[in-house]
């Protein structure tokens, strides 16, 4: 890939006319923006800055596609177009705003409470994902502090990441294709819908400027607290469910609060109540508000180790269970897009083909997005979602098509896709493996105490359950057993009772 940094121009001072926003300097919780760019994005963040003013109360990190054999040229082109510090970085730098911080040649970049950590790659280069790995790790740290750019570049790197960013409460901005060189990397965001905004870097910081004011003024509004007045909360839960049909009222107020008050931020609007006004005019607002309450966090083999373990413990056990009736059924339970079902397919092909057995596996696969289960049905992904299959999965499972890479029949026919909400409606039964990772942590402790006993009838005898990292299965600790502590697997205790 190109290296950005060894592009030359002409010293160009920042224009002339930005006002100051001195005010956004005093908060002491500031904005971090990882901006993500390769070939082309040296002219893209030279426009950028060049339109950002020096004390916009933000902090800037830059991760790019380098040469690892030569010194970085960046810092110092950048430092021509911009009033801002600008750095490259050291192991364990503090993030201060109003800076500009630039990663250096073959380092792999992680942030974590505010300070910089340097890593040494241990991946093949072809193979690395700096950018989508430096985008989670900001996700994870700054959650709705955080804010996701992807400028000109070859390539996918990018759209895992700002997808992360988006299910923390961030926001995310790409180059649009006019103003990309090279359009790749920006093409795939925009594609897989990665994107808040698509926009020329010129006009980038301005759109930021307004986002980080207006979320200033919306966090010293009572109304716009975590806990708002009830009936405010409750009369957006209402226009929602009379649009969608889904009820989010058992859903976590602050998980709730965070994307109401992304989206307040993005439409300039300060008041919950005149918020509720805009969405009783605006239907398309509704469904916008609707998708980011379901922002599906996924991805293929997402959490490595989880599947690693999936692979050596739990199949291998299940295919030995269930031998002798020659079927395993599991239930994906909020499967978003696929991506989670798919990779349990792929697990499940690959074990019986090792050992030469035949055990039929069905896989059902559940969500309330109707739109993500259409998706899903079709099994085409574009590469740019492709980035943890490895290229022997990819060549054995995959058919390269018009619109992407598409699962292979014999891969789509181990799947039932279907919309279902586990809240209220009948759930899947005599189930061998339950997975739902990452959906509890978003429902009350109510709701929660609901769904884990379903889940517990579901399965047959011995049949596991697989939770996300940050779940457990609370108060029905005796109807379990834990199978595997590492990854959050139980085992369902014998039941004797008929069902």
């Amino acid at each position: 890939m190109k290296n950005i940094s060894q592009n030359k121009t002409t010293s160009k001072r920042p224009k002339q006319g930005i006002k100051k926003n001195s005010s956004l300097t005093k908060r002491s919780n500031f904005f971090i923006v990882g901006i993500g760019a390769s070939a082309g994005g040296l002219e893209a963040l030279k426009e950028l800055f060049e339109n950002t003013p020096p004390d916009s109360g933000m902090a800037f990190i830059i991760v790019q596609h380098l040469d690892p054999t030569h010194k970085s040229l960046l810092s110092e082109l950048i430092s021509e177009h911009t009033q801002m510090k600008v750095s490259e970085i050291k192991d364990g730098m503090i993030v201060k705003p109003n800076c500009i911080y630039i990663i250096p040649p073959n380092k792999d970049l992680r942030i974590f409470h505010g300070s910089l950590q340097l890593i040494k790659p241990t991946e093949l280069r072809s193979k690395r994902r700096t950018i989508d790995s430096f985008f989670h790790s900001l996700a994870e740290d700054q959650k709705e502090k955080a804010i996701g750019i992807i400028l000109s570049g070859t390539g996918t790197e990018g759209t895992l990441g700002l997808k992360d960013i988006k299910a923390e409460g961030g926001i995310t901005i790409v180059q649009d294709l006019q103003s990309a060189q090279f359009k790749g990397m920006p093409q795939n965001a925009i594609i897989a819908k990665a994107a808040d905004f698509i926009l020329s870097p010129a006009k980038m910081s301005e759109q930021l400027i307004k986002y980080v004011v207006k979320v200033g003024k919306n966090n010293n509004a009572p109304q716009l607290l975590v806990t708002p007045p009830t009936n405010l909360l409750n009369k957006i839960y209402l226009l929602i469910r009379n649009q969608t049909g889904y009820d989010f009222s058992n859903y976590k107020t602050n998980t709730i609060m965070r994307r109401i008050a992304k989206r307040t931020a993005l439409n300039h609007i300060d008041k919950l109540e005149d918020y509720i006004v805009f969405l009783q005019n605006n239907p398309n607002e509704i469904e916008k508000l609707y998708k980011d309450f379901l922002i599906g966090v996924t991805a293929f083999f997402r959490d490595k180790d989880v599947f690693l373990n999936l692979e050596k413990t739990a199949i291998p056990y299940l295919l030995k269970t269930n031998s002798e009736k020659q079927e395993i059924r599991v239930w994906v339970c909020a499967c978003s897009t696929g991506e989670e079902a798919y990779s349990l397919a792929m697990l499940f092909k690959e074990a019986l083909e090792k050992n030469k057995q035949y055990t039929k596996v069905i896989i059902f696969a559940s969500d309330i997005d109707k739109e993500a289960i259409e998706f899903a049905r079709n099994g085409i992904y574009p590469e740019s979602a492709l980035a943890n299959v490895s290229a022997e999965r990819l060549s054995s499972h995959f058919i390269s098509t018009e619109k992407g890479f598409q699962f292979k029949k014999e891969i789509r026919e181990m799947i039932v896709f279907a919309h279902h909400n586990v809240i209220k409606d009948p759930p899947f039964s005599k189930m061998d493996l339950i997975t739902c990772r990452n959906l509890l942590i978003y429902l009350t402790g109510e709701l929660q105490k609901r769904i884990i006993p379903l889940f517990h009838y579901s399965l047959n005898n011995n049949g596991l359950l697989l939770l996300g990292t940050s779940e457990s299965i609370g108060d029905s600790a005796d109807s379990f057993t834990v199978f595997d502590p590492k990854i959050k697997i139980y085992k369902k205790k014998i039941d004797t009772a008929m069902r």
